[in-house]
């Protein structure tokens, strides 16, 4: 895994099959946001109980989605638009975007392997009461090259999180 992206998928990919969409956002995204698809067909932070949730793969600041050239005299030719992958798809995906600190003064320590994910916001994080379920977890949070990633496998059945499971 190259230490300059904040997610990777470890398990799973490339796969011709795999199910994704290139679109474009009004609100700026980092790698590793869970989206879903709104109905003007823009990505739209978090996931919810309609459409699909994805997770973006490359931030909106790349040059290859569409910004605006930073020198007037280059014209910036976008070749694409921000680049998700559907959470339907199996696979296991290594993230450094993630929340450490829920309200309840729930912290790193408290990721377990099995605790489940959601990400009403787009960031993810560990499930509360009444929260769509993303994932789960396989891998704690650890540290590589300076930078902590969480290990989570996806999954999108609008499964709600009924208790917190890490208390």
């Amino acid at each position: 895994m190259s230490l300059k992206v904040a997610i990777n998928i470890t398990k799973g990919w490339p796969n011709p099959y795999i199910v994704e969409d290139s679109l474009h956002s009004a609100v700026a995204l980092a790698q590793g946001d869970v989206v879903t698809i709104n109905a003007s067909r823009q990505w739209a932070k978090g996931a919810t109980a309609t459409g699909s949730a994805y997770i973006i793969m490359v931030d909106s600041t790349d040059p290859t989605t569409g910004r605006a050239a930073l020198d007037p005299s280059y014209i910036q030719v976008p070749y694409g638009a921000i680049h998700g992958i559907s959470l339907r798809n199996a696979l296991e995906i290594e993230v450094s975007n993630y929340s450490l600190l829920l309200d309840d003064g729930i912290t790193a320590a408290n990721f377990k392997v099995g605790s489940v994910l959601s990400a009403p916001e787009g960031k993810i994080k560990i499930a509360e009461v009444g929260e769509i379920v993303i994932g789960t977890v396989v891998k704690v949070p650890y540290n590589l090259g300076g930078t902590n990633y969480l290990t989570f496998i996806p999954e999108d059945n609008k499964r709600i999180a009924p208790v917190l499971v890490n208390t």
